[in-house]
């Protein structure tokens, strides 16, 4: 069989036209890849700029909610300062080491912003103090700690409880709850005054030293001593609440 020059010349310009194609077809992958090396060490360059300057730090860390805790306490709780890289700040993390703290009942974590950390706390309400073998803190849950000497100072923030069983100060304290803060600090002692008709009232000696009488089913009118001790004279010495009625005396 004999072949003519036009039929190798076709065959000759096929086979040209597929290698050219494949060639191409090459190139372009080629191209794409050597974009995409391009595009990912042009991330890799902006990431490392970012995190290797203040730029990626922690801008700003703010707490609120603190009351009996300082800042820099409720910071030293935390693996955190301005020097946190903040994309890398895990605020559940953070939260939970907060909570896990003896004074601290709640407390959240947020970010704002790009570099804002926010870290609200809610205390532990403290209701008054015990002196034993050491100083015991107790708060209106009914939990207590034993200060340490860096601690002491919190004792401004709640009474003496005097002379009371450890149950009769944990019920105490729970009542405690129902009382504002403020009314809760200007109580220096609490003490027991038994009754026939009620062998768990208290007798609370004020920071203006009047005493108040109350059960502890009406801790909760202790709100009103602000306002009540404003009727007082000189002469009196004291305030009684009527469990029964509420009313003051």
């Amino acid at each position: 069989m004999q072949v003519s020059d036009n039929s190798i010349n076709s065959l000759d310009s096929v086979l040209d036209y597929k290698q050219k194609k494949k060639l191409a077809k090459k190139t372009r992958r080629l191209k794409k890849r050597i974009k995409l090396l391009l595009v990912f060490l042009f991330i890799g360059g902006l990431i490392s700029i970012y995190f290797f300057t203040s730029l990626s730090n922690v801008k700003t860390i703010k707490i609120s909610g603190n009351y009996y805790l300082s800042d820099s306490e409720i910071l030293s709780m935390t693996d955190i300062d301005l020097s946190s890289k903040y994309l890398l700040v895990n605020d559940r993390k953070i939260a939970t080491n907060l909570k896990e703290n003896t004074f601290i009942e709640d407390a959240t974590v947020s970010k704002s912003g790009f570099g804002n950390i926010l870290l609200n706390i809610k205390e532990k309400k403290i209701a008054g103090y015990v002196y034993s073998d050491a100083t015991e803190l107790y708060f209106t849950d009914g939990t207590f700690t034993a200060l340490s000497d860096d601690k002491l100072s919190l004792i401004s923030n709640g009474p003496l409880f005097i002379d009371l069983s450890s149950d009769m100060v944990q019920k105490t304290a729970i009542a405690f709850n129902d009382v504002d803060i403020g009314v809760i600090r200007q109580m220096s002692e609490v003490s027991l005054h038994i009754e026939t008709y009620d062998s768990e009232m208290l007798q609370i000696l004020m920071s203006n030293d009047k005493y108040l009488f109350t059960s502890l089913k009406s801790t909760s009118v202790l709100n009103s001593y602000f306002d009540l001790s404003k009727y007082l004279t000189d002469s009196d010495k004291c305030i009684y609440i009527d469990e029964l009625s509420g009313h003051a005396y």
